[in-house]
């Protein structure tokens, strides 16, 4: 004996499943993925976004910041002319080379301030492309869940069609999802 279709499943069940099937595809997949996302993972991706561009920033700060074993010679360097040239001895010298003396602890002067402007510099720079990306944060994250969702969209159609009670893998970590992402995000590749 076999049973058939229309049997077990009216017409109008069937087009009203086919129709709630399309309505958890369609709709209301994507509404409730935005407001999961905007409520959960964005806010997380954003707050690790910072947290990791920062750590580079200051990584790359530490480094530029690192005391120079040569400012060290030169800051000695210094320090002996200047002695030198407030002895009496040293002011004679100083005049019997024409001012040598004072020049050379002037030009040692200006290249340790320079190097110091230099460094204060490099650190502004790293620290104003750090706020940049920061700031950029944002678009990263909802391109890289808008992504992620795209690519779980039917995951996404069960567990809303299931009033969340089938919860599919890429749903339950769909921050997990949202950094495979990342990397098309950053080079621009998804919207």
């Amino acid at each position: 004996m076999s049973i058939k279709l229309p049997e077990i499943l009216s017409p109008e069940l069937a087009l009203g499943l086919v129709a709630y099937a399309g309505l958890s595809y369609f709709v209301t997949s994507d509404q409730i993925s935005g407001r999961i996302a905007k409520a959960d993972t964005i806010p997380v991706c954003q707050a690790t976004v910072a947290e990791q561009i920062s750590s580079q920033a200051e990584q790359e700060i530490d480094r530029i910041t690192r005391p120079d074993p040569q400012a060290a010679q030169r800051d000695a360097a210094i320090s002996t002319l200047r002695g030198m040239s407030s002895s009496d001895h040293g002011r004679f010298f100083d005049q019997l080379t024409g001012g040598a003396m004072r020049r050379a602890a002037q030009q040692a002067e200006a290249t340790r301030r320079a190097a110091r402007q230099a460094q204060q510099d490099a650190v502004d720079e790293l620290r104003r492309r750090a706020e940049a990306r920061i700031a950029q944060a944002p678009d990263l994250c909802s391109c890289m869940a808008r992504s992620a969702y795209e690519d779980a969209r039917t995951d996404w159609a069960i567990y809303t069609a299931s009033l969340s009670v089938i919860q599919p893998a890429t749903v339950e970590h769909f921050l997990v999802e949202m950094n495979r992402h990342a990397a098309s995000c950053q080079s621009g590749g998804a919207a």
